[in-house]
């Protein structure tokens, strides 16, 4: 039996290949547009009808909902047949009950022994998923389940996601923004920088236009690395019908940088125009 099963939820926008090869197990959220019928992420919804849906000129912004209990337990239960433990990293639990409901699943297996170890990453899309590529990395080298999620909770704390949105109508309906700040917003090409730390968005400057924002985004990285980055593992993140990312990561001098394309479950809550990087600092063990 393998040594243990990594799980985590589709929020991660883990390519599909790569959760393939690696044997990952993935649990989706839902996403609906009409608030009734919610369809599972990558699975009744592909990323290209999800974006087609979000461009198509409706006005309807998408909702999501967490993976439920049952979810997780299917999964965990089959997870089981295969490996003496499971490793379930999720969505930061201060944007999402996923990390709850895995919890809620875990404690059906665990009586008397921690078979399920549910890790709550405060992170979400790529960070999530650099996060999800250190414990693959970890279980390469034969730590044990217990040893991999210590280790996981503590470089957890050095990723960050640093991003910039054009269009700030998701967030104004999300709630993230009042209707006044994002008609300023659109009319005097303000564009947020945001940073996902800790579990939660920080607002961290506003900026005009793209190129600005790329600045902003390059002096964030430099100042969080402090002149480490070769202890750091990258991803750039966007929307794939943006396209060129805007230089966003020419800075870091790395022209094989993993690309991440931001999912049905994040995109919903930012729209099609968010641009940035993820990083975390690397396990040295």
């Amino acid at each position: 039996m393998a040594n243990f099963i990594i799980c985590t939820d589709s929020a991660a926008d883990l390519n599909a290949d790569y959760v393939q090869e690696r044997g990952i197990r993935v649990v989706p959220f839902y996403i609906s547009f009409d608030g009734e019928n919610y369809l599972k992420e990558n699975i009744d919804l592909t990323q290209q009808a999800f974006y087609e849906r979000l461009t198509d000129g409706s006005s309807a912004i998408p909702k999501t909902s967490c993976p439920s209990i049952n979810d997780y337990m299917e999964v965990f239960e089959n997870c089981l047949k295969e490996a003496d433990r499971v490793v379930c990293i999720c969505l930061s639990s201060k944007l999402s009950g996923s990390y709850q409901s895995a919890c809620n699943a875990a404690s059906e297996f665990n009586d008397g022994e921690n078979r399920v170890l549910v890790v709550d990453s405060l992170l979400a899309t790529a960070a999530q998923g650099l996060l999800v590529n250190e414990a693959v990395r970890m279980r390469r080298r034969k730590l044990t389940a217990e040893e991999t999620v210590e280790r996981l909770e503590v470089i957890k704390h050095t990723a960050r996601v640093n991003f910039v949105i054009d269009d700030l109508t998701y967030l104004q309906k999300g709630g993230r923004i009042g209707k006044a700040s994002a008609l300023a917003g659109i009319l005097l090409n303000i564009r947020p920088v945001i940073a996902l730390k800790e579990g939660e968005l920080f607002p961290v400057n506003k900026v005009r236009g793209r190129k600005k924002a790329a600045a902003e985004i390059k002096n964030l990285f430099t100042e969080e690395v402090k002149g480490h980055m070769e202890e750091y593992s990258f991803t750039a993140l966007n929307f794939p019908q943006q396209g060129d990312i805007d230089g966003f990561c020419d800075f870091l001098v790395k022209p094989d940088i993993p690309y991440t394309a931001i999912g049905a479950t994040i995109g919903s809550h930012v729209g099609i125009t968010a641009a940035g990087i993820a990083y975390i600092k690397r396990c040295v063990q």
